[in-house]
């Protein structure tokens, strides 16, 4: 196959090769069957600012057995300009790759980039699994270059569901905490983070339900669950980013690696300690902590 490298941005240009014309590294890549697929050390080299090849090749070597990504060995012209067979994936594995690099003081563009790759919305759970073909209904949204339109598009979607400015401005603060959150895990955890448990023991406490149990308990379709927090009060919104705010602070505090079975326990106690107040709340002002609805007065 040709190989191809770095193209003018454009309405149709991918995102990885976006996050490469900003950062300005090399990204080589292959198109098959219409689908981009990219040569993995550039993409390492580029987000740690490495120039040693060897290096490199050592991190993905260590990285390559604990992901499940789907990789190809395709062409790719070496520094000393002898091509090689070389491991390439497509944008998810990009992105899970991306995830996994921890930020250090010698790798001071990745926090830029992995934020950048944040606010286009790429580390979500059912993106990182594909989960119900999330990545695959994506796809478009990610390659998106303007993240202001689609933020005034989900505002007015909101309001198009009737919720007051507040709301709006609660959950969108919560969208920002989590994105933070759920880089604070990865970029802490010696291994890939339990996003399921850690997001779980929250709500255990919080809600004395997993989010089956409260999807369930507010009668979501399969649609709406895939957003649940769509679907939660001002107050339950407030509760959550709290308590993952904190648990995000505590972990950077720490200052050192953390196994998975910390951080579900730093969250689980983040939680416990918020919990009581916000259920006193949600008393106090007559609501359901869950649905907001007005509770009836005995």
């Amino acid at each position: 196959m040709k190989k191809q490298e770095i193209v003018p941005k454009s309405v149709s240009t991918p995102l990885p090769l976006i996050v490469a014309d900003k950062w300005e590294f090399k990204l080589n890549f292959h198109v098959v069957e219409g689908e981009h697929f990219y040569a993995i050390e550039d993409w390492i080299a580029g987000l740690i600012s490495a120039s040693n090849r060897l290096a490199v090749q050592n991190i993905w070597k260590k990285a390559k057995n604990k992901m499940v990504i789907s990789i190809h060995h395709l062409d790719h012209v070496g520094p000393d300009g002898k091509t090689y067979k070389k491991d390439h994936t497509d944008d998810h594995g990009l992105y899970l790759i991306a995830q996994s690099l921890r930020v250090t003081k010698t790798r001071p563009a990745l926090r830029a980039i992995k934020d950048y790759l944040a606010k286009a919305g790429v580390f979500v759970d059912n993106l990182r699994t594909n989960k119900d073909g999330a990545r695959d209904r994506l796809r478009g949204d990610l390659n998106a270059e303007k993240p202001d339109e689609a933020m005034e598009e989900i505002i007015a979607g909101y309001r198009r569901q009737r919720r007051n400015d507040s709301w709006i401005d609660i959950r969108l603060k919560g969208v920002g905490n989590r994105l933070i959150f759920a880089n604070t895990l990865a970029d802490t955890c010696n291994t890939r983070p339990d996003f399921a448990g850690a997001t779980n023991t929250g709500y255990k406490e919080l809600f004395d339900m997993v989010k089956a149990e409260i999807v369930k308990a507010l009668g979501l379709t399969k649609s709406q669950a895939r957003k649940l927090r769509d679907h939660l009060s001002e107050l339950a919104l407030q509760g959550i980013s709290l308590y993952e705010s904190a648990a995000s602070h505590k972990m950077r505090k720490l200052g050192r690696v953390l196994t998975r079975a910390e951080q579900v326990r730093i969250v689980r106690d983040c939680a416990v300690m918020i919990t009581p107040g916000i259920h006193q709340l949600a008393e106090y002002i007559g609501i359901d902590l869950l649905s907001g609805k007005n509770l009836i007065a005995e």
